[in-house]
């Protein structure tokens, strides 16, 4: 278990430790870091599920885009998506608004460490590159990343029987744990360095979200991130 556990209470009460009624949010470690040097931007994007239409769809992309033209042209970055079908669209969509140079998507029969020592390779070998991937939610280290967008709330599917039954079972712990994998995701390119959180006169990184269904998991959230 990583040591991101979200919101210490409802963690607890998952636990079936609520019924001691002890303040467990009194246990919350606070971030190092002041959260004016982390800012997490929420893009007025729509909610991105499957009701979205290709309405929805071109509005996302229009934000994320716009977003990314705020950047500094050398930075490269991060776009988590949930689904391999959703890396093509999205890189498709982006293409048509000038990206498709600096766009990598994962060959979808290699693992995850192929995937990493070819993202490195076209990173390095493309000024600005930019990853739309479905493997670099959790273990991934970007250190040389400055842009970390999620573009898709990480829900498990519950188009699998599996999921589906641990939805019925507690559907607190299914959002709580699409909380556990959204917070891990924003934190891919801020690894605790220094260089890697703003200063007063200097941005060092961007780190977003661009699906409004994030709302529906934000209370799950550790209290840090909420910040």
């Amino acid at each position: 278990m990583s040591a991101t556990i979200g919101d210490p209470q409802t963690f607890a009460n998952e636990l079936g430790l609520g019924i001691r009624n002890t303040d467990w949010k009194s246990r919350n470690i606070p971030n190092i870091w002041e959260s004016s040097t982390r800012p997490v931007h929420v893009l007025d994007a729509p909610r991105m599920g499957v009701k979205s239409t290709e309405k929805d769809y071109l509005k996302q992309t229009e934000v994320i885009a716009s977003a990314i033209n705020n950047c500094p042209r050398a930075w490269s970055g991060l776009i988590h998506v949930t689904r391999k079908s959703e890396a093509r669209l999205i890189a498709q969509r982006l293409a048509q608004h000038g990206f498709a140079e600096r766009l990598w998507i994962p060959n979808e029969q290699h693992s995850t460490d192929e995937a990493v020592t070819e993202w490195h390779s076209h990173r390095r070998n493309v000024k600005g590159a930019l990853a739309i991937a479905w493997q670099f939610w959790e273990g991934y280290n970007g250190l040389d990343e400055k842009i970390c967008i999620v573009a898709k709330t990480p829900f498990a599917s519950l188009g699998d029987p599996y999921e589906r039954e641990r939805m019925d079972y507690s559907g607190a712990f299914y959002l709580q744990r699409a909380a556990y994998k959204l917070e891990q995701g924003l934190g891919r390119t801020r690894r605790g360095r220094t260089i890697d959180y703003n200063t007063n006169d200097q941005v060092n990184g961007f780190v977003a979200i661009a699906d409004s269904n994030f709302r529906r998991v934000q209370k799950y959230l550790s209290p840090a991130l909420r910040e």
